[in-house]
């Protein structure tokens, strides 16, 4: 994950690559999108592996490490929930709802 001093360094790098690739410098004479966006993700890329040390080969993959966007670590597990407000943990099915006094704190599944 990213914190945001990170995702500072990293996001101008994925945001060059929003606009139209076919009008980015260089495109002339690449006929296939994949290697244009090869071409223009190559420095996201690098600086993600530089800042994780994990080389992700979906660049769409790394706007969802931004910290920012995720919730608190779980409770039980320690994973962190997809949003602040999760009613549960996709990983181990914990409610993160807070119990009425005198209840058990974790219920083990969602539906229950």
């Amino acid at each position: 994950m990213l914190d945001e001093d990170e995702w500072a360094q990293i996001a101008p790098l994925m945001h060059l690559t929003l606009a139209d690739p076919w009008r980015q410098p260089g495109a002339r004479g690449i006929t296939r999108r994949s290697e244009i966006f090869e071409k223009y993700y190559a420095a996201a890329r690098a600086k993600h592996r530089e800042l994780t040390g994990h080389d992700e080969p979906q660049v769409d993959v790394i706007w969802h490490h931004r910290l920012k966007l995720h919730g608190p670590p779980c409770p039980r597990c320690g994973r962190l929930l997809h949003r602040a407000n999760e009613p549960y943990c996709t990983s181990c099915g914990a409610s993160t709802e807070q119990p009425a006094s005198g209840a058990n704190s974790f219920s083990s599944s969602p539906l229950e």
